[in-house]
This record gives C-alpha cells, structure tokens and sequence, in this order.
C-alpha cells in the first residue's frame, strides 16, 4: 500500500497530522480514498509552530526547512542551512575523553 504521507518521526509532524486529520481533514471511511485523504492535505496551506505546512504529490513534508545546530562554547549556534547560519561548523568533533581533558571543536 502506498503511503498518504511521509512523516519523520523525529520531526514532531506526527502529533501535527493526527491533529490534522481530527480536525481538519477527510476521514478515510468518509473520503472514499486514500487519494481524496492525501489531496485534501496537499490542499492545505498554513504556518505551525514547526514552520509552513506543505506536502508534495508524492506526500513527502516539502514545506519547512529544518536547521542543523551545534552547540559551541555554549552557545547554540545555526551551520545550515547557508541561509540562516549564525556560525560555521565545528568540524571534527573531539570525543567525550578529548572534551573532557580541554580540546574544544574549532569553527572552519
């Protein structure tokens, strides 16, 4: 069976869909298809806490870019997208031992 939606577990998306189908869209007993569900969330357009709502006609989730961080000297800092970098990224790691014994990740 092919999926309404991709969602990616970790994204927070999930929560956000079953809100969505509660309250907004088709059941599926009530659409008549799988189609008519996945059209009805492609019709919808909004701004939620996690960014725009926008889904593909493959159903992938399109319409938000996430951030990678990385948390410098304490502080959180943004490494992409390019766009919305607050810093560069501190490329490579050291371990927990070598953080441990003061080797701090320098910024490239």
């Amino acid at each position: 069976m092919e999926p309404i939606l991709v969602v990616d577990d970790d994204s927070g998306f999930r929560d956000l869909l079953t809100t969505i189908l509660r309250n907004e869209c088709y059941q599926v007993d009530e659409a008549g298809s799988i189609a008519e569900v996945r059209q009805a969330l492609g019709d919808l357009k909004f701004m939620s806490f996690y960014g725009a709502w926008d889904i593909d006609d493959t159903g992938l989730q399109v319409g938000h870019t996430m951030v990678d961080v990385q948390w410098q000297m304490g502080k959180r800092i943004i490494v992409w997208p390019p766009e919305a970098q607050t810093g560069r990224l501190a490329y490579p790691m050291p371990s927990f031992a070598e953080k441990a014994k003061g080797k701090i990740a320098v910024p490239r």
